[in-house]
């Protein structure tokens, strides 16, 4: 089973996500789940897009409460910094001790530390604000030897700084404290039924407020749930059909990028679809290869993407229909 999920990882990887811009324009237009989407529209409007032609493919987008917007390249494996002036303020990720090979995710914790997943080298490297290498951390357990191949695809870090580091290769959610102790994994459940799951390929882990873990399984097209002790409490993926971003927001709402609709979906804490974001005139919103997403605390919607150049579109709530719940 492990060797399979090693298998439909590197799959995924390396073949899936290079041929998702090809397979998003050939998406099925009025389908019954395109007509759902539609139906659940929530309007927003674009504010700016910024750092068009300063990127050869973004992957990733992370905004710190100060406002600073890190963006990381995955052609050159850099994290480039902005300002919502679309100034361009600092790189990092390319210095001799600290340099990124292949990166999957951005995180931070709450002291605004910047944590990066690289892929290739199976850890974790750890910035300040400010881009300055600070430490890395590596999926070293136990159970390291019983594991095979790479697979560090994404992190998050909860109140506690407990931190939660996405091992795809190896079908696994590992936890650390904030000593970098090992606690426990989660690789293996049950849902309410007492039928046994499993993660597959887990990836783009996010904390909400609750400290409640959300984890896309792009394999299976779900979103997996788990408390603060990495309890299961429940999957969803209603009309999701490629997940490959995730965000939270303030009032815990979850923000799916789905890769073939190209579109971003969200869903309440308890996994409900609520609705797809549209435009200010009520037409879908077509984001063309959409890799990169984030939320701030202020409810602007970070999404990267190739519109004519790869860039980042900014998007905020119609006053009209309310940013709150």
């Amino acid at each position: 089973m492990k060797r399979k999920k090693i298998i439909l990882s590197i799959i995924f990887i390396l073949i899936f996500e290079p041929l998702a811009f090809i397979y998003a324009q050939s998406r099925v237009t009025g389908s019954a789940e395109e007509a759902s989407i539609r139906d659940g529209r929530k309007p927003v409007k674009l504010l700016k897009m910024f750092g068009q032609g300063q990127f050869n493919s973004i992957n990733n987008i992370y905004v710190s409460p100060k406002g600073i917007i890190y963006i990381s390249d995955a052609s050159d494996c850099t994290v480039k910094a902005f300002n919502m002036r679309n100034e361009f303020l600092f790189s990092f990720g390319q210095v001799s001790g600290s340099k990124l090979q292949s990166i999957m995710e951005l995180s931070s914790d709450n002291d605004g530390n910047v944590y990066v997943a690289d892929y290739d080298q199976d850890l974790v490297n750890v910035y300040n604000s400010n881009g300055k290498y600070l430490f890395n951390i590596k999926p070293e357990t136990e159970m390291q030897k019983k594991l095979k191949g790479r697979g560090v695809s994404g992190m998050a870090v909860n109140s506690r700084r407990d931190i939660y580091i996405a091992d795809s290769a190896n079908g696994r959610i590992e936890v650390r404290d904030i000593n970098l102790k090992y606690k426990y994994q989660i690789d293996i459940f049950k849902n309410k039924d007492g039928k046994k799951l499993e993660l597959i390929s887990p990836a783009h882990p996010r904390i909400n407020s609750h400290d409640e873990l959300y984890v896309i399984d792009p394999l299976i097209s779900s979103v997996h749930c788990f408390d603060a002790r990495g309890n299961y409490l429940s999957s969803f993926g209603t009309y999701l059909s490629a997940p490959s971003g995730l965000a939270i927001d303030r009032y815990d709402r979850v923000y799916v990028i789905d890769m073939r609709f190209c579109a971003v979906l969200i869903y309440d804490r308890e996994g409900k679809f609520l609705y797809a974001l549209s435009d200010e005139n009520g037409k879908e919103i077509y984001l063309p290869y959409p890799t990169g997403l984030a939320v701030d605390n202020n409810g602007y919607i970070y999404v990267g993407c190739n519109d004519g150049g790869w860039g980042v579109k900014v998007f905020k709530y119609i006053p009209a229909w309310g940013e709150g719940k």
